[in-house]
Parts: structure tokens; sequence; C-alpha cells
């Protein structure tokens, strides 16, 4: 029976191996993670997104009624508003509007849009001065 020794010994042994596969599951590991922070990062920009576009909607509805019947009150809430997003069916708004005089020609008008995101409030709020001047009359 013969033996062969090996005369190169240049080649990885399987410590070296499972070492280097242990080093890259480590870094593709961050590599998701990153991914999903930037997947999530973008999903939050869009929602807001469409928060600021349903609350300029609401204060252009709010903007064709005459200066003469804004009625004051606390926030009130609208209609809940339903969008549908990449995998998300029927993602919820909930847009509340308070109208507030200043003085006989002045009201504040104020529509906060707010929204749930894996269990966290946000909320965009756009203000705009009611003039009777230069309000719809």
């Amino acid at each position: 029976m013969e033996h062969y020794a090996l005369l190169n010994k240049k080649g990885f042994t399987l410590i070296e191996i499972m070492v280097s596969l242990v080093v890259l599951l480590v870094v593709f590991l961050g590599l998701m993670q990153g991914a999903l922070v930037a997947i999530d990062s973008s999903m939050r920009n869009i929602l807001r997104e469409e928060a600021i576009s349903i609350a300029q909607t609401t204060m252009y509805q709010e903007r064709n009624i005459a200066f003469a019947n804004l009625v004051p009150v606390p926030a009130s809430p609208a209609t809940q508003v339903s969008r549908n997003f990449r995998n998300i069916q029927g993602f919820n708004y909930n847009p509340a509007i308070a109208v507030t005089p200043l003085d006989t020609t002045h009201s504040r008008v104020v529509v906060t849009v707010s929204w749930n995101w894996k269990g966290q409030a946000y909320s965009h709020v756009e203000t705009a001065l009611a003039d009777s001047t230069y309000w719809l009359r």
C-alpha cells in the first residue's frame, strides 16, 4: 500500500473555510439589515407624501367654503381616507379639521392628518389664515 504525501501544503484547512463563511454570513446579515432599513425609510416617506397630499386636498376643500360659513370647531375628524400602496391595501389616514376665529375678519384653519405605521403614530399639520377679504366669499 502506497502513501502519497502532499508536497504542496498551501491549501485551506477546514477551519479556515468555516471562519471565512462565518465572516461572510456576518457581512451579508449587515447588508440585509441595511436594505430593510432603506425599504422602511422609503415607505415612511411615501406615506408622509400621501399625508401631505391629503392635507393639501382637504385645505383646498376648506378654501371652497365661504368665509361666513367657516364654523368654529375644535379638531373635528373628517372622513377617514384609505389608500393603496405597494403590497398594502386600504392604508388609512385620519384627517381632522379645526377652525378657530381670531377676530371678525380672520380665522385659523388647521388640517391635521394622522396615520400609524408599524405601531408608531405620525401626523402632518397644515395651517392657513382665512381672511374675509381673500377667502372665498
